[in-house]
């Protein structure tokens, strides 16, 4: 699998992936030397992408920002009149390169006391706090905020929250951003 993983990596890229990981989501250290999260909440930390954060709120609007940036690169790399599915994954592959953690197709299931039953399948749940819906062609707020509402609700149900939920269009003139959270 990683040798996989290594191939469909260009080249350049391949870099210990455990170092990396440790310099991007350092700890801070606190004041008698142990490593803190809980105290420390205030003081600012760098994340993968290389912007301040100072909490999970601000790493929400950072990570959706750079989602956002990716999506408009994308479009104008690949233009108009591509399908869902080509965008979807040309984000999400960029994400990757980026080491930002994301799930594609996540089946949400939630549970009424009859057992547990699909909702949907959410697009991108990005960072375990932003959900992304794309969609290609023709912008309908309405009927596609309904959809990423019921999937807010599923998530309220598992005990799960999102800081940020948004419809993304790819239309003919660019990406246009709904958000619905």
């Amino acid at each position: 699998m990683l040798s996989r993983l290594r191939l469909a990596r260009p080249q350049g890229t391949i870099r210990n992936v455990s170092s990396r990981f440790q310099q991007k989501f350092e700890l801070i250290q606190g004041e008698s030397g142990e490593e803190g999260v809980n105290e420390n909440l205030d003081k600012v930390t760098t994340f993968s992408h290389g912007l301040p954060c100072t909490s999970l709120l601000s790493y929400s609007e950072t990570i959706h920002d750079v989602t956002v940036q990716i999506s408009k690169d994308v479009h104008a790399n690949f233009g108009p009149n591509c399908s869902e599915s080509l965008y979807q994954r040309a984000v999400l592959r960029a994400l990757y390169l980026q080491n930002i953690p994301v799930m594609a197709e996540r089946d949400i299931f939630t549970d009424y006391g009859q057992g547990p039953f699909l909702v949907g399948r959410v697009d991108l749940e990005i960072a375990g706090c932003c959900l992304y819906e794309f969609k290609s062609g023709k912008i309908n707020i309405a009927e596609h905020s309904n959809q990423l509402k019921r999937y807010l609700r599923a998530y309220e149900n598992n005990n799960e929250s999102m800081r940020v939920a948004v419809l993304l269009y790819f239309t003919n003139t660019g990406v246009f951003v709904h958000r619905v959270l």
